[in-house]
């Protein structure tokens, strides 16, 4: 969806929509304690951040791969 709406640029983009872990885990359905687990070690790669409920990823690609292997 991300890179059908031309939101990836240099493997980089922006989630303009705020989301709470609270929501973002239901999507997933997964608790926001598996969400935050889970957030916290694509934060300590610089995977992405969170900040103020929007998402910026910095590595997409990277995103994509580990998103596989699960």
């Amino acid at each position: 969806m991300i890179e059908q709406e031309g939101m990836v640029q240099n493997s980089q983009c922006k989630i303009f929509f705020k989301l709470s872990q609270e929501m973002f885990a239901n999507m997933f359905g997964v608790s926001r304690q598996t969400l935050n687990k889970h957030l916290q070690g694509l934060l300590k790669e610089h995977v992405l951040q969170w900040k103020q409920g929007y998402i910026e990823i910095f590595d997409y690609e990277k995103l994509i791969h580990i998103g596989e292997l699960d």
